[in-house]
């Protein structure tokens, strides 16, 4: 935690910086989030709302709290079980390519679980994302292990690190 303070300090915060993050929604903005907030969409047709999302998205971006407090955040709030969390992941991901094509600029993309990653319109969406300049993060398991599927990334361990290290 030091070694992040550290870099903050230095001005090295994520400012410039657009993130997306795929993962269950949430109500309210917390302060935390207030700041870096760039788009929030809600996927999930029933409305319901959950703390993961908010939790993860503070870690990344949250004023006090998050490792990169300076980057603007587009949250894609996903619904709940498997065919649901598939089906808005695809949109998100959809959405993120779209946002991207008009100027977004989005470089990161982080979800929360792996169900869909073997779908193949998943791995078509990735591709071309990836072709975008976006380093994609997801987890092998569920709230660990957490990889990028970024090919150039995930054969280049050292690179990965700096990348995770960095931001």
């Amino acid at each position: 935690r030091d070694d992040v303070r550290e870099l903050q300090e230095s001005g090295i915060d994520g400012s410039g910086i657009n993130v997306a993050v795929i993962d269950l929604p949430f109500s309210t903005v917390h302060y935390e989030l207030k700041d870096s907030l760039a788009k929030y969409t809600n996927c999930d047709d029933n409305g319901s709302v959950h703390f993961n999302g908010i939790v993860v998205a503070t870690k990344l971006c949250g004023k006090d709290l998050g490792v990169a407090p300076g980057c603007s955040l587009h949250f894609y709030g996903t619904g709940v079980g498997v065919i649901n969390t598939v089906r808005d992941t695809l949109k998100s991901l959809k959405d993120i390519y779209e946002q991207n094509k008009n100027g977004a600029n989005i470089r990161i993309v982080s979800m929360s679980s792996t169900l869909h990653r073997e779908k193949p319109e998943c791995k078509e969406i990735c591709q071309k994302l990836i072709s975008q300049g976006c380093y994609i993060i997801d987890s092998e398991i569920f709230n660990r292990d957490f990889t990028c599927i970024n090919q150039d990334v995930n054969t280049k361990e050292n690179e990965a690190k700096k990348l995770l290290n960095n931001f």
